[in-house]
């Protein structure tokens, strides 16, 4: 499979894994690689499938542990998806996006203040993580505090005037606030920098 992906022969490179995954169904290995080759063909949920399963007999793997948790977090499964993002922080306690798994899901279930707490620890790691800085204002957004998630959110693109999902947010939020026309410039600057077209387009057309 390697030598497909990197001609980018992704569709020969996932053949190829599926076929050795029917020799080695638990070749956790194959599964990761097979993962990458669906996301590079643009596949992200058959990716995210194939990582859940990596994440089923290993739970010391921190990328597919880590996808899984974000996956069920936004699935709205905050037990399971606290529980793998927890995987992740025993391999790695100052991983700031597992953190902020944990922080939302307490956050969702009712422990504000432990939530703001594991927040404030991602913070302290890392003052500049988009996970972090989209947690809190989606938590301002939630209490309806909308010009403070508004300044949250342009600090974070000027952080990472490259981040989709932070052109998304504050476009997101622009539209639903009224400021401006399906969110001004941001929506269209998130189209811009994504792969994930078709999503952003049935944003737009709102």
């Amino acid at each position: 499979g390697g030598p497909y992906v990197r001609n980018r022969q992704y569709e020969e490179a996932i053949l190829e894994y599926r076929n050795a995954l029917e020799h080695q169904p638990n070749a956790t290995a194959v599964h990761s690689k097979l993962a990458s080759a669906y996301d590079a063909a643009g596949e992200p949920g058959k990716a995210l499938a194939s990582l859940a399963k990596v994440a089923a007999v290993d739970d010391t793997d921190v990328h597919a542990n880590l996808r899984v948790s974000q996956a069920l977090l936004a699935a709205a499964r905050y037990g399971e998806a606290r529980d793998l993002a927890e995987r992740v922080l025993r391999q790695d306690p100052r991983h700031v996006d597992a953190l902020t798994v944990v922080a939302m899901a307490q956050a969702s279930t009712g422990q504000s203040k432990a939530a703001e707490e594991t927040l404030a620890k991602a913070f302290q790691i890392d003052p500049k993580s988009r996970s972090a800085h989209l947690a809190r204002a989606a938590w301002q957004v939630r209490d309806r505090k909308f010009a403070e998630g508004k300044a949250r959110l342009q600090m974070l693109v000027d952080f990472h005037p490259g981040a989709p999902d932070a052109w998304l947010a504050l476009g997101s939020l622009q539209w639903q606030t009224g400021e401006a026309d399906a969110g001004g410039p941001a929506l269209p600057r998130a189209l811009d920098l994504t792969a994930e077209k078709a999503a952003l387009h049935r944003i737009l057309s709102l």
